[in-house]
């Protein structure tokens, strides 16, 4: 598995080319951020109102270190050439999420993986690991019907970019 937050060599993020054909690539799984929650720093605030920042790390230390991944992120989203300009703030989380797609969309890994979670463009993650009853893990609602929440025109159009990036990855 090759989750996009984790595809790093030293200081950049590993480039779509560098995933093995032989792989998965994914935005993120169940117990990873979203893409919108990681670049809002939604997962940080979650982990510091429970007290469960890394040890000997503030909320602030945590959040300059990501603010310097997600330069970093978003160099590698422009040298793929699925984003251009500066990188958004951290409150511009949409303009990150359709880069992160495309990203991994056009990795040539054999299989590619959009969570529901991304594809909605959700913030919260639907697991926190390390909490039980702290966070609510699996209880989350997605929003609408589940016969019709993809059919959203930005949830449709990011599948059908989803989609047609692959079909030529």
């Amino acid at each position: 598995l090759r989750v996009l937050q984790f595809e790093r060599s030293r200081d950049r993020f590993n480039p779509p080319d560098w995933y093995p054909a032989a792989a998965v690539a994914m935005t993120g799984t169940h117990d990873t951020a979203t893409i919108d929650g990681w670049w809002r720093g939604a997962d940080i605030a979650a982990r510091a109102a429970l007290s469960q920042l890394p040890p000997g790390q503030t909320s602030e230390e945590c959040a300059h270190a990501r603010s310097v991944d997600r330069d970093l992120a978003w160099r590698a989203f422009v040298e793929a050439h699925v984003a251009d300009g500066p990188p958004p703030a951290s409150e511009e989380a949409g303009r990150a999420l359709e880069a992160a797609t495309r990203f991994v969309a056009q990795t040539p890994a054999a299989l590619a993986i959009l969570p529901l979670e991304d594809a909605l463009g959700l913030r919260d993650q639907p697991n926190l690991p390390g909490t039980t009853k702290e966070y609510p893990n699996w209880r989350r609602r997605y929003p609408g019907e589940a016969g019709s929440m993809l059919d959203k025109a930005d949830v449709a159009a990011r599948l059908a970019d989803f989609d047609a990036r692959r079909r030529v990855a």
